[in-house]
């Protein structure tokens, strides 16, 4: 279901003759996190300095991170589910006992032990159903079978599940830092906002982004920010002034300026082009961080 305000996914895997290689926050589902249960077979996740192997009756939490790569073996069962933030927000809701579901899903993790697979199964089979029906209600039921998942996911896990092997500290900063921009970017907080977040200096941070990823802080932001409008203006039919306010512009002549500084051209010249080339390629912008 992809529409303004409720962006999700749900994609049965079904056992096939070869692999299959899936970049899960590429194209529309950037900044998604991603659930991977696998009833049956096996998989490998690689990129970000993590490669981890994937088995039966095993869920892999996966948040965004464009570097990643999920490899699926020949004949492996299970099912990918993915939401943006905003939709993983709504459907913890504002609980105080939701942290726990909100600690689990901010970092990668893998739930082991020869868990009972077959309520999340079956819930991720109801969230397929409801996104693929968009019918009255879908939005509420699909929210609702999302809750159980990440609910069922919790309770499967250990109550603190150690970080993974090979993620250093910084790592671990650059992947909360992603997160709470994915988050917060259209409210254009300031970087040194993050940074207190992270209990970092302002100077701290932009070190660990700078010797991470190569770019700043305020790099990063802007880089998502021209994403999602590269992405509002090609597939949305939002007026411009709409897409500048959803990003936290004051005016569109602003959100114009920002556009035509970072992409090189102005939000109306690229829509009109995207209009007129088909399949046209926006992976210049999809490459963040």
């Amino acid at each position: 279901m992809q529409s303004t305000g409720f962006e999700a996914r749900a994609e049965a895997i079904h056992p096939g003759l070869r692999p299959l290689a899936l970049r899960p926050n590429r194209a529309g589902h950037m900044g998604y996190l991603h659930l991977v249960l696998i009833e049956k077979g096996s998989g490998l996740v690689s990129g970000g300095q993590i490669d981890l192997r994937l088995t039966d009756n095993m869920v892999l939490i996966l948040p965004p991170d464009p570097t990643r790569v999920l490899t699926i073996q020949a004949g492996s069962r299970g099912w990918l589910i993915g939401a943006a933030p905003d939709v993983v927000a709504e459907a913890l809701g504002a609980r105080a006992d939701a942290q726990a579901l909100r600690a689990l899903t901010a970092r990668i993790g893998l739930i082991t032990g020869n868990p009972d697979l077959s309520d999340l199964i079956g819930h991720a089979a109801a969230f397929h159903r409801e996104l693929d029906l968009a019918a009255r209600g879908a939005a509420m039921a699909a929210l609702a079978h999302l809750r159980l998942i990440l609910i069922g996911v919790w309770r499967h896990s250990a109550e603190d599940m150690p970080a993974l092997r090979g993620q250093t500290p910084e790592s671990r900063f650059v992947e909360e830092f992603r997160r709470r921009v994915e988050l917060g970017f259209r409210q254009q907080r300031p970087v040194s906002a993050y940074a207190e977040d992270l209990g970092l200096t302002y100077d701290r941070l932009h070190d660990i982004c700078r010797r991470n990823l190569k770019r700043t802080p305020l790099q990063l932001i802007h880089q998502r920010m021209l994403r999602e409008a590269a992405l509002r203006l090609e597939r949305s039919g939002e007026t411009i002034e709409q897409i500048a306010l959803s990003l936290g512009f004051a005016d569109p002549t602003r959100f114009s300026h920002f556009f035509r500084r970072h992409a090189g051209t102005s939000p109306r010249e690229f829509r009109r082009a995207a209009a007129s080339r088909p399949g046209f390629d926006q992976a210049s912008f999809a490459d963040w961080p």
